[in-house]
């Protein structure tokens, strides 16, 4: 006997658009990324569904859209302001309120005073143009670097030369400028270099006082240190200092602490009662 055909009591799943959901979710650049997706009324996606995107304010893209297999569509709007985003297909529409997007921050218009020109072991003041209050960090191209929380600061320089100073701030503020340094001018009648500067320093342990002594010997050997009237100290970590200071017994002596062990060359730059210049170095090593 001929077998009759077995009837299936399964339903297929409808295909049929019943309901629109928008998903959005705000950006940082003035858009907003949309989702679209189309459901039946049992819960399924429905595919191959032409969506057509709209906002009250702004622009979109694209303006029309199909469903893919997920039952979903995306457009981006570009709208600086929150709006109503509609979509509409199949016979069935909707509307959703988009959130404000946040603009991209950019850098604040900062402007950098530095004097062209300056004089080693001579502060030098600069300050930035700017509505912002900081903080600010500061690089003064010798290797050293401060941080303010006010518009201006000091540097001094130890060697001469060209440096280039810049400085950043809050939502990536900066600016840069250059400056050259160049040694104080000899007194009259008195040449650069007459006579030979010393350095030697003693090591101590990081965190604990280096000192060093100049010695200052003339021309025809004889000892000058006596003389010695003031002392520019580049320490190497980005520190400079000026002896004599308020309180000071001689400028041919000066203590500084190390906050890191490390090799460091020290140089200084020497002016004597006389007018006569000299400078010196000597490397130490701080454990």
């Amino acid at each position: 006997m001929p077998t009759s055909p077995t009837t299936s009591t399964e339903t297929s799943p409808s295909v049929t658009p019943s309901t629109i959901r928008i998903g959005a979710s705000s950006r940082t650049d003035q858009k907003i990324d949309i989702t679209a997706t189309v459901l039946s009324a049992d819960g399924h996606y429905v595919a191959n569904v032409p969506l057509s995107f709209s906002v009250d304010a702004g622009t979109i893209s694209p303006n029309t859209a199909v469903t893919d297999g997920n039952g979903s569509a995306r457009a981006l709007a570009s709208t600086p302001s929150a709006t109503t985003l509609h979509v509409s297909g199949a016979g069935l529409s909707t509307q959703a309120s988009l959130p404000a997007s946040q603009a991209a921050s950019t850098a604040e218009s900062v402007i950098l005073n530095v004097p062209g020109a300056g004089t080693t072991g001579v502060p030098v003041t600069m300050f930035v143009s700017s509505a912002s209050g900081g903080p600010w960090s500061w690089s003064f191209g010798d290797g050293a670097s401060a941080q303010t929380s006010t518009l201006s600061t000091t540097h001094t320089y130890g060697h001469s030369g060209g440096y280039s100073v810049s400085v950043s701030g809050p939502n990536a503020a900066s600016s840069s400028a250059n400056i050259t340094i160049t040694d104080p001018p000899s007194a009259p009648g008195s040449p650069a270099q007459s006579v030979t500067g010393t350095l030697q320093c003693t090591a101590a342990a990081h965190g604990s006082p280096t000192g060093c002594h100049i010695t200052l010997t003339d021309v025809d050997g004889s000892s000058l240190t006596a003389n010695v009237d003031r002392v520019t100290w580049d320490w190497g970590d980005g520190a400079v200092d000026t002896t004599p200071t308020p309180g000071s017994t001689s400028a041919a002596v000066a203590l500084h602490s190390y906050t890191v062990a490390g090799s460091y060359t020290v140089r200084v730059n020497i002016h004597a009662t006389g007018g006569q210049t000299a400078t010196a170095q000597a490397s130490i090593t701080v454990s």
